[in-house]
């Protein structure tokens, strides 16, 4: 059975270790069937930064963060939600970690676990994350000179995904993008067995 977790997290900045989440959203992929999808508001840790740039991308500010879950009660309804598909304690049974920039995203929410002093973390998910990113580059290496950036939406506009701009940078709907990308590119038939 493969088990993929589909991630996508908004941030409050960029540096791993002083960046805090506020919004995840995930989808839950069993055997490329999409059993569940959710996405978790949760306010940044008191220690965590908040930097311009990231509030111009997601247009969450301080104070509508304020009311989002508080860090522990978020933190507690995720772990025990990938609970409910993966067994922390058995080492064969794990999530593939997926998203667009993957390592990014796979840094900070290990990183948030160690803030809440969990190590299951790693038993969680297999290393290393898929990121669609990464796959896509290798896929289109012979037309990469032809994209300026190549961003989520830059890949969704070149396989004729059309997109809601309102919705760009919320983490689900980025997450239900980045997967459409990467069904849309082929890349879940890339490396079969």
């Amino acid at each position: 059975m493969i088990k993929e977790l589909w991630v996508d997290l908004e941030t409050t900045d960029i540096n791993y270790y002083t960046a805090g989440i506020i919004q995840i959203g995930v989808q839950v992929v069993i055997d490329n069937e999409l059993i569940i999808e959710k996405e978790w508001n949760i306010q940044p840790r008191p220690e965590d930064v908040w930097t311009q740039g990231a509030i111009d991308a997601h247009h969450i500010t301080p104070a509508i963060a304020q009311g989002f879950l508080k860090p522990a009660i978020g933190f507690r309804q995720i772990y025990y939600f990938m609970q409910k598909y993966v067994s922390c304690y058995d080492s064969r049974d794990k999530f593939f970690f997926h998203g667009y920039n993957a390592a990014f995203d796979f840094i900070l929410l290990s990183n948030w676990f160690t803030k809440f002093k969990s190590p299951f973390f790693g038993s969680f998910f297999f290393f290393p994350p898929m990121d669609v990113a990464v796959l896509a580059a290798h896929k289109l290496k012979t037309r990469r000179d032809h994209f300026t950036r190549f961003r989520l939406c830059d890949l969704a506009a070149y396989c004729g995904i059309e997109l809601d701009d309102q919705r760009l940078h919320s983490a689900l709907y980025d997450i239900q993008i980045t997967r459409e990308v990467y069904k849309s590119l082929g890349l879940d038939t890339l490396f079969q067995d």
